[in-house]
């Protein structure tokens, strides 16, 4: 081999040199020219560098020497034992893209580096050789390479200073590419005893390669082909060429030439049922041109399997990543299924859809979704055995109205069934994905809501799936609002967890926010598919473990589990303590279980209230569960909670309606104002009071026919007229709205500029005073005997004030400063906003009444109440406000099956049964203490002040050992249910139950 010099240009002196070498192993290296060298110096620069012509093929023997024969004919026969190695070695750097025997590789061959490509040959081979009479043949059997040839130019700027002798010079150097293995036969003379020429006739004529191949249809599996163009391997399988990585463990025996044009005319993917094996030994069935990996063959066959490179399956040459739309297979336990967006969809039938030949594959392949989705691609289309159409998005199969403006392509026919099921279908969009109506509006999945989009800057719309408006509007496979915990970022950054459909505003992703779907701030402004609070049963747990549970919008504390938690939403405290997304009160007209009392709550007007006991309350069986502590914070603590219970007390609704009641009354109704004490029992100069009702609205009457209306209840008596020396007295009269038609009770003769129908008769002019205590914070009290706010619970019955000013009495007022809400004497409320006029107390001690003082105390801080004790209750007194009358309504209520005898402080829920009388709040001869008593969930009363070894809630009153002198008064008795519950009467037979004994006597007036 020899490495030719080129000289170019003006040559005035006799300048050669050997400029390159190449070293082939075996070979030796090149022989140079015989020219004397020249000198290369170090500043010789290179100029280019780039390939000479085309390449040609190259045969170098096995064997030194070629064997020969002569005619009439032999046979020539080679050996090789193992593996013969081809190296290439350059003298110089030279970038070269070439395809050696087994795959195109990247060989950047350096000086001193070699390039190796290992070519196997068979360990014995021979070929029949036909020659003319006069001719014999030199047969060799060798490697065929590819020998390409490179030009290097370079200028001499410092090897010679006469530039102009010898301006540039360039040098060739070589590599070879070892192809295939073959013979080579050389006839000699080539025509033979002056024959005409040609290759001479025989049985066998060998060529100098193989034939080109020019079409691989029709070639069968394991045909191993080699482009000459590209120098890639490829193999066929199921029809298809399948280029290899490596020919590793005889992977490319007996290599065919052929182009890459060949190649890329040929089938996309192998047939189905095809089968291929890696180098691991896994095996693949090809099903709709994607590689099945198969556990096992057992029942489904696996044929014999082509022998390819692992590289090729990975990369998936020539096959499908995921079988192609209508495809089917069928696993080892005959189930079929048909591929739609690379999703097996199972098939319940074929009748009307069609399965054509499933391909059998393994029960596993099918499991593990080997080369499938999960669930169809985005714009897949399926079309049921109805004919109806449904188009894919995030997984979902969304129904279509209609394909105009939005295509349907080529929809997969599938069964019924396989769409009822959702058969690797999901029942929502997952988060993220986007479709685009009819109309161009462009909607974003996310916890399966199409959330609209008003733009996509800031938050992207990827590739919109086009549906039918209709899908959007019937929620075709969609979620009305997002589900509970998904998590969605605005365009400012804002993070919102849904809670029961509602956006709940994140302060802080300490609970976690997962990965928010980032939709447009106008979506959440708007709610689009979004509602304003969370619905009903909804439930979230704060980071200090506090759970609230939500109905009418409004977040009710739980305390315990007991009302059923469910799955709580992780929120941040901050959003329950801002209402974010949230009511600040629940929304009027809603029922609420306290499922721990067993009693039926209604809202309105920020308040609940209740209905009645479950569950024989109409309501009961579907309304949300929370506990009674829930609500405790919400019911009204004047109206239905026990401080006017006995008081004649006037009521108003939302929509305007009038209630006078001296116990419970309906759902909405709030106290107004005192209306005076009634006379429980008829006594001469008296006469009854009747609740009447005439469609919705209530009335009063002192006719026992209610003029012709229902009749509610007997409220108790009313004074004929005015006693000249007995206690203050309130005229009230019945008065009615012109323009309304409605009635109502008032005290004022003028009927407050309506119409007066009738004077009703006199009550007695005394007003209960209720202290109560807010429940949470800012801690308050607030003293009145009108409605308290919300937030607050009666805490002791402070007896009663006068509801008629007069000599020897002083007007008290409500007031409120900041968060303090206090008691006061000045009329302006010392410069505080004035709430309202609560009575008169008396300057001094009531004559002929047992009084108790009432004073203005300070707790440090600023805030205020009142007490009956000089001290304070330990705080700091103000001032004397004056004296209170020491009387006290006693009434029976009921919650559930739980009966209890209160004055003021009963807990919500508790619906007044009966008035049984009055107390005395202070011990009075020929009384006795009464205490209010618990064990386990039964109220009781006891003259024990031991509560007889059960728990001591407080003392209730004072009762007479006997009936006072001079008095209208009623015994009263304590019972028995049998069942553990206990409860007071004034029916000495126990209204038919247990009687226990008596407890003593009440006034039947204050």
């Amino acid at each position: 081999m020899r490495a030719s010099v080129i000289r170019v240009g003006r040559v005035r002196a006799a300048v050669l040199a050997v400029l390159a070498s190449l070293f082939v192993a075996g070979a030796g290296q090149a022989a140079a020219d015989d020219l004397p060298p020249l000198p290369l110096g170090s500043d010789c620069n290179l100029v280019s560098e780039t390939k000479a012509g085309p390449g040609t093929m190259d045969f170098r023997p096995t064997a030194l020497q070629p064997t020969r024969i002569e005619a009439p004919g032999g046979t020539a026969k080679t050996s090789v034992t193992g593996t013969r190695t081809e190296s290439m070695t350059t003298t110089a750097t030279i970038s070269v893209s070439a395809k050696l025997s087994v795959a195109e590789v990247e060989a950047s061959a350096s000086t001193g580096h070699t390039a190796q490509q290992s070519l196997t040959y068979g360990t014995e081979v021979q070929q029949n050789v036909s020659v003319r009479p006069g001719q014999y043949a030199l047969v060799s059997y060798g490697v065929y390479s590819w020998k390409t040839t490179y030009a290097r130019t370079y200028t001499i700027p410092g090897c010679n200073k006469d530039a102009s002798a010898l301006p540039w010079f360039a040098d060739y150097s070589y590599m070879w590419v070892p192809m295939y293995a073959g013979w080579k036969i050389e006839y000699f003379p080539p025509n033979g005893s002056g024959s005409s020429g040609g290759n001479p006739p025989g049985p066998v004529t060998v060529p100098t390669k193989p034939q080109l191949v020019t079409s691989v249809y029709g070639l069968p599996d394991g045909t191993v082909l080699n482009t000459n163009d590209t120098h890639r391997v490829y193999k066929m399988a199921g029809g298809a060429p399948i280029w290899q990585s490596t020919c590793d463990g005889g992977l490319c025996p007996d290599a065919r030439p052929t182009t890459q044009a060949v190649i890329d005319a040929g089938p996309a993917a192998p047939s189905d049922g095809a089968t291929v094996q890696d180098q691991q030994g896994q095996i693949f069935r090809f099903v709709g041109g994607a590689p099945i990996h198969m556990a096992t063959c057992d029942g489904s066959g696996c044929g014999t399997p082509v022998k390819v490179s692992t590289w090729s399956v990975a990369a998936l040459d020539h096959m499908r990543p995921v079988p192609a739309d209508g495809a089917t297979a069928q696993d080892q336990q005959g189930q079929i299924f048909k591929f739609a967006g690379g999703a097996p969809i199972h098939m319940a039938t074929c009748d009307g859809s069609g399965c054509g030949t499933p391909v059998k594959v393994s029960t596993w392949s099918i499991a593990t979704l080997e080369h499938m989705r999960p669930y169809p691609m985005d714009g897949a289309t399926v079309q049921d055995q109805q004919g109806q159409i449904f188009k894919f998005a995030g997984g979902a199969p969304i129904h279509m109205a209609t394909c105009d403006g939005s295509g349907c392509g080529s929809p997969v026919k599938v069964s019924t069934w396989s769409v009822a099921t959702l058969d690797h279908m999901n029942p929502a969009p997952v988060d993220g994905s986007t479709v685009q109506d009819q109309q161009g509006q462009i909607f974003k999945f996310a916890g399966g809501a199409p959330i609209h989009m008003a733009t996509c800057d800031g938050s992207g719309c990827g590739t919109p799936v086009k549906v039918s408006t209709w899908s959007i509007a019937a929620l075709e496979h969609m979620r009305p609002y997002p589900m509970d915990g998904t998590t969605i970022r605005d365009q400012q950054g804002q993070i919102f967890k849904f809670v029961g459909g509602a956006p709940v505003h994140m302060a802080t992703c300490d609970p976690g926010c997962g990965a928010p779907v980032p939709v447009s701030t106008w979506s959440v402004s708007h709610l689009d598919h979004m509602l304003a609070v969370p619905m009903d049963g909804s439930t979230v747990s704060t980071e200090n473990g506090t759970v609230y549970k939500f109905a009418a919008g409004y977040p009710f504390r739980l305390s315990g589990c007991s009302s059923d938690c469910g799955f709580p939403v992780p929120v941040t405290q901050w959003s329950v303590d801002h209402r974010e997304h949230m009511a600040d009160r629940p929304v009027d007209g809603i029922s609420l279980v306290a499922a721990d009392t067993g009693t039926l709550y209604r809202t309105s007007g920020g308040f609940t209230d209740p209905v009645g006991p479950c569950p024989q309350t109409s309501g009961c069986q579907w309304a949300p569960r929370v506990d009674q502590s829930s609500v405790e914070f919400l019911t009204d603590p004047s109206a239905n909670h026990g401080p006017l219970y006995g008081q004649l007390t006037r009521y108003v609704n939302g929509s305007g309606d009038h209630y006078s009641a001296t116990g419970s009354v309906p759902p909405g109704y709030r106290a107004e104002g005192p209306l005076g004490q009634l006379d429980l029992v008829q006594e001469p100069g008296t006469h009854p009071l009747y609740a009447c009702q005439n469609g919705a609205e209530e009335f009063s009457s002192v006719r026992d026919d209610c003029e012709g209306s229902p009749r509610i209840a007997l409220l108790g008596h009313l004074y004929d007229s005015p006693a000249p020396d007995g206690p203050p007295m309130l005229a009230v009269y019945r008065c009615k709205d012109g323009t309304a038609g409605e009635h109502f009770d008032s005290t004022d003769p003028k009927c407050e500029g309506k119409v007066q129908e009738s004077l009703l008769g006199y009550t007695i002019g005394y007003g209960a005073l209720t202290r109560y205590v807010h429940q949470g914070a800012p801690s308050d009290h607030w003293t009145t005997t009108r409605a308290a706010g919300a937030g607050y619970r009666p805490e002791i019955a402070m007896g009663m004030v006068s509801l008629v000013g007069g000599p020897g009495t002083r007007a008290l007022y409500s007031c409120r400063s900041g968060s303090d809400e206090f008691t006061s004497l000045q009329a302006d409320c010392e410069g505080a906003t004035k709430l309202a006029g609560i009575g008169w107390a008396w300057e001094a001690p009531v004559a002929g009444v047992p009084s108790l003082p009432l004073y203005r105390c300070r707790i440090a801080g600023g805030e205020h109440f009142v007490s009956h004790d000089a001290k304070c209750e330990g705080m700091q007194q103000e001032t004397l406000l004056g004296y209170v009358v020491a009387r006290a309504a006693v009434t029976r209520s009921i919650r559930g099956t739980d009966h209890a005898e209160g004055t003021a402080g009963l807990s919500a829920g508790y619906r007044a049964e009966a008035v049984h009388g009055y107390l005395s709040l202070v011990a009075e001869p020929g009384t006795k203490a009464l205490y209010q008593c618990r064990a386990g969930g039964d109220d009781f009363t006891s003259l024990d002040s031991g509560c007889e070894g059960q728990t001591v809630q407080g003392t209730l009153g004072y009762v007479w050992s006997e009936p006072p002198a001079g008095r209208p008064s009623t015994p009263v008795y304590r019972c028995n249910t049998g069942g553990g519950d206990h409860f007071d009467s004034v029916r000495e037979d126990c209204e038919g139950q247990h009687s226990e004994g008596l407890q003593g006597y009440l006034l039947t007036t204050p």
